[in-house]
Formats: structure tokens, C-alpha cells, sequence
């Protein structure tokens, strides 16, 4: 009887703090494998957030999570210039990417894209849908 109640007090607990997530699709390889299970923790506070840091956001649009690598924090400006991306006219990568963009990141919101860069702006990544908007961030991967 104990332990049942103790797997209910674990399960309960769980699921305020975690959730489980399996990716779909190859827009996160080859850190984050299609058809892999991740725990992703709610308890963050948007504060500690770092850059490059992978993070999990609820999208309105498919009514679904996504994962994404977080680039930019509110104020700094995202731009591709000759197809690299720059923040705040630094240099972030070497992958190269094929419009341009010159993005001010909002208040209360971030800036976040794929890793695998053929899939960067054909997805629910900021270059496609903007912003994240601090409210639509779910958590971060438990690694």
C-alpha cells in the first residue's frame, strides 16, 4: 500500500514539474533525434535562460510544442547578412543561410531557430512566425 501511494506522490509531482516530448521531424538533428522521448522541466525562470540553450514552446499555429535553440534575448537585433546570422553584429554561425533578416527582438520575447539549417525559417521558428513570446515558453530539456 505504501508503495503505491509512494508512486502516486512521484507521478503527481512528475507531472506538475515535467513533460515528455517526442520529436517529430529533422529540424533539431543531429543533436535532437526524430522518434526520441526528452523530459522537458517547466520549473525555469525566463531569467536564467541562456543563449543557445534549447527550449520548449507552445505554437498556436499547429496547437503543438516545438523545440528550438534559443539565439537571441529581448533588445538585441538578429540579422543574416551575406548568409551568415549575426547578433547584435557578432558573428553566431557558420551555416548559411539563404534571405536576410534584420529583427529587433521584442520585449518579453525571444528569438529562436532550428539547429539543422536546412529546415531553418521552413518551420515554427522565429524566423517564420517572429518572436517567442516569454508566455509561450513550456520549459527546458533536462539534460
Amino acid at each position: 500500500m505504501l508503495s503505491m501511494l509512494k508512486k502516486s506522490i512521484n507521478k503527481i509531482i512528475f507531472r506538475n514539474r515535467y513533460i515528455k516530448i517526442k520529436i517529430k521531424g529533422s529540424s533539431m538533428a543531429p543533436k535532437f533525434v526524430e522518434n526520441q522521448t526528452y523530459i522537458v522541466d517547466k520549473n525555469f525562470s525566463v531569467s536564467k535562460l541562456n543563449r543557445y540553450q534549447p527550449i520548449v514552446f507552445f505554437c498556436d499555429i499547429h496547437n503543438l510544442y516545438h523545440l528550438k535553440r534559443l539565439v537571441a534575448f529581448p533588445g538585441e537585433r538578429v540579422q543574416i547578412i551575406n548568409r551568415n546570422i549575426y547578433v547584435d553584429n557578432k558573428k553566431i554561425s557558420d551555416e548559411i543561410y539563404n534571405f536576410s533578416l534584420n529583427n529587433l527582438v521584442s520585449k518579453n520575447s525571444f528569438f529562436c531557430i532550428s539547429d539543422n539549417s536546412y529546415y531553418v525559417g521552413l518551420n515554427c521558428d522565429s524566423l517564420k512566425n517572429g518572436n517567442i513570446s516569454n508566455e509561450k515558453i513550456i520549459g527546458t530539456i533536462v539534460t
